[in-house]
């Protein structure tokens, strides 16, 4: 088993308690950037690499949430009316 740590009040967020002496021990500071995702009843948390750039990562995430983004499955009030401007769908 891992380190033990829990869930705190962050603002409107929540955020993981890391133990100074696990971050010590694996070099981390509060600039360190991570990726989380939940799979099959876990919460996976992965350093991401120190020159990762904050304009691509978000042009990743906005890509992978428009990944599945359809037409048909829009909502009914997004699609109202002609393009206007650069639109395109």
């Amino acid at each position: 088993m891992g380190v033990v740590t829990h869930l705190k009040k962050s603002g409107n967020s929540q955020a993981f308690h890391v133990p100074k002496a696990f971050a010590a021990a694996h070099n981390l500071d509060v600039s360190a950037r991570f990726s989380m995702e939940y799979k099959a009843g876990k919460i996976i948390i992965e350093a991401l690499p120190e020159a990762v750039d904050a304009a691509s990562e978000e042009s990743a995430m906005v890509e992978m949430m428009l990944a599945d983004f359809t037409p048909e499955n829009a909502h009914k009030d997004l699609l109202k009316g002609p393009a206007m401007g650069k639109e395109i769908l």
